[in-house]
This record gives structure tokens, C-alpha cells and sequence, in this order.
């Protein structure tokens, strides 16, 4: 117990609080830039077993505040490599690996096997499906989300307080961007991350412990602004009439969201092609600013934002277009739009600026 002699010291912990984070089974959904420092740290707190899902390759821009993960592990498996991290941090920790992305088929036998579940996801899909998992199974959700200089954090869990339904009752009908298109400081990673940990402590601890001095997240939302330096807790209330949790939780049938996806791609080859030869139009959809600090020489800037209120670029919709963003979740919206607005032939360089090998253009 030498080991843990920092925290065991205190009242809300002591030896029977450690047996239970001894004892704990947490689950990590995404080991990302949330996932990482929330791992870290359950993993030094003495937590029993350690589940990680995550279908995931280490890419290079990961590195900037995904913590776990260091140059020589790019393209390798994300959760493998956490395991192999977080067993040296703490030897006696029982790692359990999915090296697969979580869906409707899988959720329920994996979450089955765990007390705390930990979000660490970045898209709206994943964290429904996540919520609605929970509830069903009765767990508790460790709620983490980022942007920016921003993060958030609560705990959901129907039989305590509100699911995450009854905040967000169904995903926005409006695109939200994710952080790499919005941009993140690596910093605010860790703060959330580390305080997802502290949180599926205290839920572990709380049970054991029934200490009044830990209070769980439970029906409030923090909310850290870390350009600001300020931090704010707003009340969620339980939904009366919530479609999910004031309903009955063996009727609950998991559903996967699935996100917008390409009908048709090109490859960089193909792209080049048609820059060259000019046999397609080729359109950046980022916003301006996001243009003038780089673009692919000859491709034209149209945001999508235009597109969204319906203002279609001058060119014949038999014109052959390639659209293109920074991560290829805005091209997605794009592609969509303009074939709904009768432009037949519409085509995604998926990858986007990030994934563009040559040299971009800079707009002084």
C-alpha cells in the first residue's frame, strides 16, 4: 500500500477505498486526447482493470495532446500501445484491449464488463450511442468534450440524475465542427481528461466510502474556458418524459448513427490530375481564414458555410466538381448539398488538407 500512500492518507480514501479502485473494472471509450490523461491517471490511482476501445492509428497530429503516445508509435494501434504505457506505469494494472471502433453490435457485451464508463469520443454518434449503452445497462457515463481553449465535463447517469439525452435530446441538426477543424490546445486535453479520472474515482470511492465530501458531477455541467481562466457549473435537471431513461431499460434498442459518408472519392493522383488538366473543377470549403493560411494552388475557395444557406457557386451543375476541406468532414456536408442542388457528378478528396502531401499556398 507504500505505493498509494498519498492518497490512501486521506479520510475519503483510506485502505477500503483503495481495495475498491483495486477492485474497479473502468472502461475507456476513444484513447485519445480525453482518453490518454484519464488513462494516465486511473492507471496511477491503483484502478484494478483498465478497458481501452479505440480502432485508431497514432497519426502525427495526435501527438500534439494525446500524451500516451510519442513519434516512433505513429501507425501503430492506439490501444496497443496504451497498454504496453500504462502497464509501465503500474505492472499490477489489468489492461484490456478493443482494437476496434465502438457500434450498436458490440456496445452492450463490452460495457457489460465494466463498473464506470469514460467518454473520451469527439463526435456526436459515439456519445449517444454511449449514453444510451449506459442507461440500458445501468452505468454510469463519464462525460468529456473539447474545442479550442473549452472543455466540458459532467457525469450522466439515469438512475442518479439525467442521461445525456436529457440534455441533448437527439444530435444537432446543424454540423458541429471537431478539433480538427476548430483547432485545440493540447492543455485543455489534459484538464478535462484528468478530471474524467477524478470523476470515475470518486463514483468508485463514493460506493465504498459513502463519503460526503466526494460529490460526483451528477446533474451539473462544468464548464472550463481556459483562455478566460474561468470556470462555471450549470445545473442539469432530470427530463421529464426523456425518450431513453424515463422509459423502460430492457425496451431500449441500440442504434448506430451513422455519419455522412462520400459517395464518391478521388485519390491525390486524381486530384492532381484534374488540377492539371483542369478537367474538374476542384473547390476548398473551408472557411477564409483557414484558406489564407494554406491551400493546394489551383483549387477555388467556396465555404460551406455559403453552401448551407443555399448560395451555390456560378458554374453549371453538369460541371465535374472535387470538393475538399481540412479533414474531409466538411466536404461530406458539401458533397451532399450540391447533389441535392442538381450537381451530378460531385467527388471528396476525403483525407483534405491534412492528408495533402505536396506544398500549400499561402494568401498574404
Amino acid at each position: 500500500m507504500s505505493r498509494y500512500s498519498r492518497q490512501t492518507i486521506l479520510a475519503e480514501v483510506g485502505s477500503s477505498g483503495q481495495e475498491a479502485l483495486s477492485k474497479a473494472r473502468v472502461l475507456c471509450v476513444g484513447v485519445g486526447g480525453l482518453g490518454s490523461p484519464a488513462a494516465m491517471y486511473l492507471a496511477a490511482a491503483g484502478i484494478g482493470t483498465l478497458g481501452l476501445i479505440d480502432g485508431d492509428r497514432v497519426d502525427l497530429t495526435n501527438l500534439q495532446r494525446q500524451v500516451l503516445f510519442t513519434e516512433i508509435d505513429v501507425g501503430r494501434s492506439k490501444v496497443e500501445v496504451a497498454k504496453n504505457r500504462l502497464q509501465a506505469m503500474n505492472s499490477a494494472l489489468k489492461v484490456v484491449v478493443y482494437d476496434e471502433n465502438l457500434n450498436a453490435g458490440n456496445a452492450l457485451e463490452i460495457f457489460n464488463k465494466y463498473d464506470v464508463v469514460l467518454d473520451g469520443t469527439d463526435n456526436f454518434a459515439a456519445k449517444f450511442l454511449i449514453n444510451d449503452a449506459c442507461v440500458k445497462l445501468n452505468l454510469p457515463m463519464v462525460y468529456g468534450s473539447i474545442s479550442q481553449f473549452e472543455g466540458q465535463i459532467s457525469v450522466f447517469w439515469a438512475e442518479r440524475g439525467p442521461c445525456y439525452r436529457c440534455l441533448h435530446p437527439a444530435p444537432p441538426k446543424s454540423r458541429i465542427q471537431n478539433c480538427a477543424e476548430s483547432g485545440v490546445l493540447g492543455g485543455i486535453a489534459g484538464v478535462i481528461g484528468s478530471m474524467m479520472a477524478m470523476e470515475a474515482c470518486k463514483l468508485i470511492l463514493l460506493s465504498e466510502t459513502h463519503s460526503s465530501g466526494l460529490n460526483p458531477l451528477i446533474g451539473r455541467l462544468q464548464v472550463v474556458d481556459l483562455a478566460a481562466n474561468e470556470m462555471m457549473s450549470l445545473r442539469v435537471a432530470k427530463r421529464t418524459g426523456c425518450a431513453l431513461c424515463s422509459g423502460r431499460r430492457e425496451e431500449i434498442v441500440l442504434q448506430n448513427l451513422a455519419p455522412k459518408v462520400c459517395q464518391a472519392t478521388v485519390s491525390e493522383a486524381e486530384l492532381c490530375a484534374a488540377l492539371r488538366d483542369g478537367t474538374r473543377k476542384v473547390f476548398d470549403v473551408r472557411e477564409l481564414n483557414e484558406w489564407s493560411r494554406g491551400h493546394i494552388a489551383g483549387s477555388f475557395h467556396y465555404a460551406l458555410s455559403r453552401l448551407e444557406i443555399n448560395e451555390l457557386p456560378l458554374v453549371n451543375p453538369q460541371t465535374s466538381l472535387i470538393v475538399l476541406c481540412q479533414a474531409g468532414v466538411r466536404s461530406r456536408s458539401a458533397e451532399q448539398i450540391l447533389r441535392h442542388q442538381g450537381f451530378r457528378d460531385v467527388r471528396c478528396f476525403a483525407p483534405g488538407i491534412n492528408g495533402w502531401s505536396g506544398e500549400l499556398q499561402v494568401t498574404v
